[in-house]
């Protein structure tokens, strides 16, 4: 099996399985830094959550990509479905990390 005889649904989930393990890794060392600087030894929440769902989204991914490769459905509708879900999950990191940085600035002022 080569990378170019995938399809487009499959890559797309690889590669975004890639990308949410990358955000889970950057915001695992924001909550590493708060627990450093925490003098309960603990990182906000949202902070936490956010690292959480991002690590737990990318082997989610690639179940995704497994299920596309395997599947007899078209290509069209492989595509919509993991489009689908990679939209709801990048949504879904993007607003615990915003609310994590609300907070924070907010905390601060």
């Amino acid at each position: 099996m080569q990378l170019m005889e995938l399809e487009l649904a499959v890559k797309i989930a690889i590669i975004f399985s890639g990308i949410f393990l990358w955000i889970g890794m950057f915001t695992g060392v924001w909550k590493y830094w708060q627990i450093r600087q925490s003098p309960q030894s603990r990182a906000h929440y949202y902070v936490d959550i956010a690292h959480r769902s991002s690590l737990l989204y990318a082997p989610a991914t690639l179940i995704l990509a497994v299920l596309a490769y395997c599947s007899v459905w078209p290509s069209m509708v492989n595509l919509i479905c993991v489009l689908v879900n990679i939209l709801f999950f990048s949504f879904d990191i993007a607003s615990w990390y915003d609310r994590a940085s609300t907070k924070i600035v907010s905390k601060k002022n």
